[in-house]
């Protein structure tokens, strides 16, 4: 679901609206596994894998890069623990990417104009090799918190996090291979 405007002009969104419901009401899939200050470990909807979830910005943001510099070391934090969680539970790695929209109209694939991290406990280590292949543009980024400056130029983009720790910045891809 993409954002949409309402007709008094705000914004409607599939996740500001589940962030906005009370614990007690909530269905399954938007059970709180952790939350923090900023941001909210929930299964994702239509799992496709035992464990996939998703970390969601608690409040309405498109990406990491739109972050303050305070809420990206708060998600690296909540990104750590849930990679480990995911983990030690499944017995696996895990796949963490986001699809970095940079703005409504303009959200690289997303399904959705609000930040999220995916998390997928399945053991792919040449899944980031493949996915990398398809872009021209890969840049090793030492922290989330590099996001911002290297997206001054607001292109839409993917991060994918390497076990746990290693970041990579994906941009310029080819269309076609991205549909």
């Amino acid at each position: 679901m993409m954002v949409e405007e309402n007709h008094a002009g705000m914004v409607e969104c599939r996740l500001c609206q589940i962030m906005a419901l009370p614990a007690s009401v909530r269905q399954l899939q938007d059970t709180v596994l952790k939350e923090s200050v900023a941001f909210e470990w929930i299964p994702g909807l239509g799992a496709f894998v035992e464990g996939y979830s998703l970390l969601v910005c608690r409040t309405h943001m498109l990406s990491t890069a739109d972050l303050a510099h305070e809420a990206i070391v708060e998600l690296q934090e909540m990104l750590a623990f849930a990679i480990r969680g995911l983990s030690a539970m499944y017995g696996t790695g895990v796949v963490a990417f986001e699809h970095g929209a940079m703005t409504s109209a303009c959200h690289a694939g997303s399904c959705i104009a609000h930040h999220h991290i995916h998390l997928v406990p399945v053991d792919l280590p040449d899944l980031p090799n493949k996915l990398e292949a398809q872009f021209e543009k890969i840049i090793d980024v030492r922290l989330l918190s590099d996001l911002p400056a290297l997206q001054a130029n607001r292109t839409a983009y993917i991060v994918t996090v390497r076990r746990g720790t290693s970041v990579r910045l994906l941009r310029e891809w080819d269309n076609a291979a991205m549909r």
